[in-house]
């Protein structure tokens, strides 16, 4: 076991679960690991109030030195929302959780 906070997005991400996604969030922001993984690589949507959650809670990571992690995949859902809002040029992206996670020993 890495130690990694993970937290994978599946399905719709949106504004009917967005405070439970925010709890997770943040409960895995709360640590003291270094790096937090973002899977979303199994969501098929992301509206506005979840781009807010990921880049609110994403500076708040990056602020205390430590940093966020987002995996998104080549062939995924919402890649071109995330392309189109510029996800990838504030936050690391990877392909898998794995390589994500073997990312942090770099």
């Amino acid at each position: 076991m890495s130690g990694v906070p993970v937290v994978s997005v599946v399905g719709d991400l949106d504004l009917t679960n967005i405070d439970r996604f925010a709890s997770l969030l943040e409960r895995a922001a709360s640590g003291n690991e270094k790096t937090v993984v973002l899977s979303l690589a199994e969501a098929t949507y992301l509206d506005s109030h979840a781009l807010r959650v990921i880049l609110q809670i994403g500076r708040r990571i990056l602020t205390s030195r430590r940093r966020l992690v987002l995996v998104i995949p080549p062939v995924c859902s919402v890649r071109r929302i995330l392309d189109a809002v510029g996800l990838h040029g504030v936050f690391p992206v990877q392909h898998s959780v794995e390589a994500a996670i073997a990312a942090t020993t770099d």
